[in-house]
C-alpha cells in the first residue's frame, strides 16, 4: 500500500540519493573539485553545512550543463589542533614521542571518516567516497613533498625582501693574546655551531689575523681565522662567523674550507648539547 504521506527520508536519503551516487560512479571527467577537507578534530558543524551546500550546488549545475565534475571527499589530519584534542582526550600524554602521537591520529582517523561521511550522507551532497582522501595518506605526503621540491628547484618556493634587522656584537677572543675579533650577526642563537671566522683579504684592517686562531666566547673550542674574499668588508664588522650547519651560504663556504657541519638544534628547533646548560 502507498503512504498516505510524502515519506521524505525514504525517497530523498535513499532512493534519490543512491540515484545519484550511482550516476556518480559512472561519471568519467577530467574535471575535478577537492572539497576543503575539514579537521578530524570533532564532528562537522552548521560553518560545514554551508560551505558544503554551496559546492553542492556548483557540482549538480555541472551535471545539468553535460559537463559534470568531480567532487572529491576528504579529511585533514589538522596538525597542532589534532595534536591538543588527542591529549585533552588523553589518548596519549603530553610527553609522547612523534612516532607513537602519529600512530594514535592514524588510529583515531577511521572514526572520524565515519562519523564525516554519515553526515555528508545526511545532507545528499553529490560526494565521491571512493577517491577520498587523508592528508596524511603516503600519496598524498609524497605529491606535498614533489610540489615543494620542485618549487625549490625552480627557486620559487620563497621570495626573498630586504628587511630591517637587528644586529648583535660579539667578542671572539685571539688565543695567547689580550686582543679579539668583533662580530656582527642577525642570528645568535647558531654562535653555538660555529667553525671560523672569515675576513675579506683585501681588508687591511684584518690581514694581520688572517692564520690565527680564536677562542670561541661560549664553547671555549679553537677555531680558526680564515681568508674569504665573499666577506662584504663594509657590513657589520667584516667579521664573519662561518656556520656551515646553519645557512646555505655557510654551508658553501665550509665545503669550500673543508669546515665541519653540526648543528645546535633538533629537528624541533630546541637547543642541543652544544649550546650547554
Amino acid at each position: 500500500m502507498f503512504s498516505p504521506h510524502y515519506d521524505f527520508s525514504t525517497t530523498e536519503q535513499n532512493e534519490i540519493y543512491n540515484y545519484w551516487q550511482q550516476i556518480i560512479s559512472q561519471t568519467k571527467t577530467t574535471k575535478t573539485l577537492l572539497l576543503p577537507p575539514p579537521n578530524i578534530t570533532g564532528n562537522l558543524h552548521l560553518g560545514h553545512a554551508l560551505n558544503s551546500v554551496l559546492q553542492d550546488f556548483l557540482v549538480r549545475f555541472s551535471y545539468l550543463q553535460k559537463k559534470p565534475i568531480k567532487w572529491i571527499a576528504g579529511i585533514d589530519h589538522a596538525g597542532i589542533a589534532t595534536q591538543s584534542k588527542i591529549e585533552k582526550l588523553k589518548l596519549v600524554k603530553l610527553n609522547t614521542d612523534d612516532k607513537k602521537r602519529a600512530y594514535t591520529l592514524q588510529t583515531w582517523y577511521p572514526q572520524s571518516r565515519k562519523i564525516f561521511t554519515y553526515q555528508w550522507q545526511k545532507l545528499g551532497l553529490l560526494l565521491d567516497y571512493d577517491k577520498a582522501s587523508f592528508t596524511l595518506d603516503p600519496a598524498i605526503q609524497n605529491q606535498v613533498k614533489e610540489a615543494f621540491i620542485k618549487l625549490y628547484q625552480d627557486d620559487i618556493e620563497v621570495e626573498h625582501r630586504p628587511t630591517q634587522s637587528k644586529l648583535y656584537y660579539l667578542k671572539y677572543p685571539l688565543v695567547n693574546s689580550n686582543d679579539y675579533l668583533l662580530v656582527a650577526t642577525s642570528r645568535p642563537e647558531t654562535i653555538f655551531a660555529d667553525m671560523s671566522l672569515l675576513v675579506n683579504p683585501r681588508d687591511q684592517r684584518y690581514q694581520k689575523y688572517l692564520g690565527q686562531q680564536i677562542q670561541h666566547p661560549v664553547t671555549k673550542k679553537i677555531i680558526p681565522i680564515l681568508a674569504e674574499e665573499k666577506v662584504e668588508i663594509t657590513f657589520g664588522t667584516g667579521v664573519l662567523k662561518c656556520t656551515p650547519g646553519h645557512d646555505f651560504t655557510d654551508y658553501e663556504l665550509g665545503q669550500k674550507h673543508q669546515l665541519s657541519v653540526v648543528s645546535c638544534c633538533d629537528e624541533k628547533g630546541i637547543l642541543n648539547e652544544l649550546a650547554g646548560e
